[in-house]
């Protein structure tokens, strides 16, 4: 079992963690490459609602597609 922040998380049987996010709020920042951009996209695969900033403009517009691509 994994904890997060006090939330426990678990995996399915097709290996992706479900840390709980579903309609939570994640603020990312630095989020047109990198890390913050991984883990914009990973929030928004788990279901979170996913608020992106960086200083990039069009970068930052790619992964905010790329996040609404995934349900975000």
């Amino acid at each position: 079992m994994l904890a997060l922040y006090g939330m426990a998380a678990s995996r399915d049987k097709d290996t992706r963690m479900h840390l709980g996010l579903q309609d939570k709020v994640a603020i990312v920042t630095a989020a047109s490459r990198g890390l913050g951009r991984a883990v914009a996209l990973a929030f928004a695969a788990e279901g979170a609602r996913v608020v992106v900033n960086a200083r990039n403009a069009e970068r930052l517009a790619d992964v905010a597609a790329a996040c609404e691509g995934l349900g975000a």
